[in-house]
């Protein structure tokens, strides 16, 4: 049964109760207006009863709610300035917390390692010299290699390389490491093959590894690519490998060549100069490795007394990977919520002001048997359709606000190419709008709870008796003067 069909026998039903209980008024001697009138005030509000019987047909709440919303599209279609003004102030600030969320989304991804949480950086502290997160020497990573702590242990030191492709020379962001790098992270490559212990070997160490975006942006995606020379810092360089695309970047390094350690660096405690990844060895957990560190800090202070004071700290990859990233993005995502926060309190005071003129509309409502829930429905349903069309509007400024972040091309912001408006984006962009919606529409919401129907009525009625006091005075004026 439709639900239009259901209407229309509901309202014969009361109709036909209205002229029973008339009837049997008229036939106790009552006179046909005073039967009507009686049975009427034994009947009480005829809204009122529509509505309970339709609470007893289910659905109805999701048919008051569709009712609200189409009431509302019509309210807010009545003041196209309005709504209008409404929707860009919306539009800009849910625009522009929806590019950072997707930024975040990018930035603060869990990086695609294998059994990530086992990785991690070691680096070199030093209180006394002020010493925090601080590169290693060769003896350094040799002695944290023997200490069984580790399964792989890798170096890096990053740099660049001048890369001459053709007759055009470019200046890339690129990574010197171990072949232990590598097997550290647990990540296979797309093409060929990673560095092998013979490929840091002086004279055998030509050779590199190719990220997936130069592999595409500087050789198009050739899947011949293997063997080929490149020239690398005017030296000759075979092309053993290309990386998958989500292989973890330690900053925007394009290139891998071998890290070559040199006879003067190996013998050198003081020199400092690259970074350490590890991948911790089965059943040792990252307390227990960081404490059997410690114990062989201590010893090698004692042995080695012109450089002493040095502990050992280890840094989960994930962290490490972010946090340079989360202050950025912390301060990003407060200064665009404070923006959305300010345009709510300017939206929730047009809504206020625009209540003040719908008092005696509501007041009617009321009077007619709307309940105070129900006039605040309506009043959150109309916010919420502003929230909702705000929110689709401001995918525009949010993928111009996506471009211009990612222009910059921030160091500590990774995996900018996979900053997207995608479905977990459009599903923040979603939820925000929905909560927006309710946030501003609470006061005006709130000010409909408090309407005094009698108080309104009373105003409504005052204003069209003087109305119709002035037309009295101006039919007699006329009257006269005729």
């Amino acid at each position: 049964m439709t639900r239009r069909r259901r209407d229309r026998e509901l309202q014969e039903e009361v109709e036909a109760h209205l002229r029973m209980a008339i009837r049997d008024r008229m036939e106790r001697g009552q006179s046909g207006e005073e039967a009507r009138y009686a049975a009427l005030a034994e009947f009480g509000n005829k809204v009122l009863v529509k509505e309970v019987t339709r609470d007893m047909w289910g659905w109805a709440s999701l048919e008051r709610l569709l009712q609200d919303f189409r009431y509302g599209a019509r309210m807010l279609r009545k003041n196209p300035g309005f709504t209008v003004v409404v929707v860009l102030t919306l539009a800009l600030g849910i625009g522009a917390n929806t590019a950072i969320y997707s930024v975040i989304q990018a930035a603060l991804a869990p990086l695609a390692i294998p059994e990530a949480d086992r990785v991690v950086m070691v680096w070199t502290e030093n209180a006394k010299r002020d010493w925090h997160q601080f590169p290693a020497s060769v003896p350094d990573y040799n002695d944290w290699k023997a200490s069984g702590v580790f399964s792989s242990l890798g170096a890096l030191s990053d740099g660049g390389f001048n890369l001459r492709l053709a007759d055009r020379t470019d200046r890339i962001n690129g990574l010197s490491v171990t072949p232990e790098f590598f097997a550290a992270l647990a990540v296979q490559p797309h093409l060929g093959r990673v560095f092998q212990t013979g490929d840091t070997q002086p004279g055998h160490d030509q050779v590199a590894i190719l990220t997936d975006a130069l592999w595409h942006s500087r050789f198009g995606a050739n899947p011949a690519i293997i063997g080929s020379s490149i020239v690398m810092d005017g030296v000759p360089h075979t092309i053993v490998g290309v990386l998958p695309k989500t292989f973890p970047l330690i900053g925007h390094e394009e290139i891998y060549a071998p890290l070559v350690f040199t006879a003067e660096a190996a013998g050198s405690r003081g020199d400092r100069f690259f970074q350490v990844v590890g991948r911790l060895s089965e059943g040792v957990s990252l307390a227990a490795a960081q404490q059997r560190l410690a114990e062989l800090e201590r010893r090698l202070s004692r042995q080695y007394t012109e450089d002493t004071g040095h502990t050992v700290a280890l840094q989960p990859v994930q962290d490490a990977a972010v946090e340079d990233a989360q202050a950025l993005l912390t301060i990003l995502f407060g200064a665009v919520g404070f923006v959305l926060l300010i345009a709510c309190a300017n939206i929730a005071n047009l809504l206020l002001a625009r209540g003040t003129a719908r008092q005696k509309e509501m007041a009617l409502r009321a009077a007619l048997g709307a309940g105070r829930w129900r006039l605040c429905r309506q009043l959150l349903s109309e916010s919420l359709l502003l929230a909702l069309l705000g929110g689709v509007v401001a995918i525009a400024p949010s993928l111009a606000a996506i471009r211009f972040v990612t222009s910059f091309h921030l160091d500590e912001l990774r995996n900018g190419d996979q900053i997207a408006l995608n479905s977990g984006v459009l599903i923040f962009n979603l939820v925000l709008s929905f909560a927006t919606g309710i946030l501003f529409g609470l006061a005006p919401a709130w000010q409909a709870w408090k309407t005094s129907v009698s108080g309104d009525m009373k105003e409504a009625s005052r204003s069209f008796t003087g109305g119709g006091h002035q037309i009295g005075q101006h039919r007699r004026r006329r009257s006269f003067l005729q």
